[in-house]
């Protein structure tokens, strides 16, 4: 999965999905993982890290 912002897109592995009113980490993150839990189209919270 990427996060699309216009010209750059960035992967994403993991990010803090907004279920039941609460943010819960979730890792190895795949549409049809999403799919399977029901939690396609949910928000979330994706925090920038820098690797070097």
């Amino acid at each position: 999965m990427v996060l699309d912002e216009g010209l750059n897109e960035y992967p994403i592995e993991s990010a803090e999905l907004l279920i039941n009113g609460e943010f819960v980490f979730m890792e190895n993150l795949t549409l049809d993982l999403l799919r399977r839990k029901n939690l396609y189209g949910s928000k979330a919270r994706i925090k920038e890290s820098f690797t070097s």
